[in-house]
This record gives structure tokens, C-alpha cells and sequence, in this order.
């Protein structure tokens, strides 16, 4: 499986799985502190997040700046949504 790397405008068409990922209760919570940490380091100093999301069509790395962040959803520079359940890795560049 060829993982594909995406910027946040050109994922508009993907369909993104809305069952939760990952399975350990940790996991879940680092991931919630990196993507808050990603929100801190996007607005203050423009950084990049690369995402590893599931999508219907499989594994996808969506790479974009974090504007915001509510429980459900992460909220991309150029107005994408992501859902935090499908969200199984990130990275701050």
C-alpha cells in the first residue's frame, strides 16, 4: 500500500472513515496532545503537520497548517475538516 502525500486544498474529495482508529486509550490521548501542540506551533509560527489519515480509499498523509481544534474535528489552513477519529499518526515539520 503506497502511502500518498496530499496538502490540505487537494483533499476536498476524500471520504474519511469516522470509526475510531487506534485502540489504546494512550494512544488516543498522545494524539490529542500532539495535534494541540501542532495547533500551538501552527498559529504562532506557521508550522506544518503530516497527517496519516484512513480514508475510504485507504492510508493518506495530508500535510497542512492546524487553525483549530475542537473534539471531532481538525481544522486545516484552507478550510479542511479532518476527523480526529481517522487521524493515526502525525508529525510537526
Amino acid at each position: 500500500m503506497k502511502n500518498l502525500l496530499f496538502t490540505a486544498e487537494e483533499t476536498l474529495s476524500f471520504e474519511f472513515v469516522l470509526t475510531e482508529v487506534l485502540r489504546v486509550p494512550e494512544l488516543i490521548q498522545r494524539r490529542k496532545d500532539n495535534l494541540y501542540m501542532g495547533l500551538i506551533l501552527g498559529r504562532n509560527y506557521n508550522k506544518l503537520v503530516r497527517l496519516n489519515v484512513l480514508t475510504t480509499e485507504g492510508k493518506k498523509q495530508i500535510e497542512g497548517v492546524i487553525l483549530a481544534l475542537t473534539e471531532e474535528y481538525v481544522i486545516l489552513k484552507g478550510g479542511t475538516k479532518v476527523p480526529v477519529c481517522c487521524i493515526e499518526e502525525m508529525r510537526i515539520y
